[in-house]
């Protein structure tokens, strides 16, 4: 809850690993104390100090999204849809950028934090 903009009291704590693999990335997110998961998402761009739009849709219940652990161009994730509105259509290899670059964090929301419960910036280990 730190790392949200603004702060939020929770208990939550969480992980979040990436992995490319040609044009499809491979996810996987584990959350721990927190109640009534509704939707993951990539945000950006954005440093640690500011907020972003959805970039992927990794996440959302009920049942938008099929948390399939993989996202790629012809994934609906990567185009958000009305729901979760973005600019543009965000091709992979654009968030791939922004995530080496640090410009891109994962958001879990709740029902009581809708704005986002947990948060961390997406850092490259390369």
């Amino acid at each position: 809850g730190e790392a949200e903009v603004p702060p939020v009291e929770t208990d939550g704590t969480g992980q979040a690993a990436f992995l490319t693999n040609g044009e499809a990335v491979q996810f996987a997110i584990a959350a721990f104390d927190l109640t009534d998961v509704v939707a993951a998402h990539i945000h950006g761009p954005a440093t640690t100090e500011n907020e972003a739009g959805i970039l992927v849709t990794l996440f959302d219940d009920p049942g938008g999204v099929d948390p399939d652990g993989l996202f790629t161009d012809d994934d609906d994730a990567v185009f958000p849809s009305s729901d979760f509105p973005i600019d543009a259509d965000i091709p992979v290899d654009s968030v791939l950028r922004l995530m080496r670059e640090g410009q891109a964090y994962v958001n879990v929301h709740t029902v009581e934090n809708p704005g986002g419960e947990i948060r961390g910036q997406i850092m490259s280990t390369n």
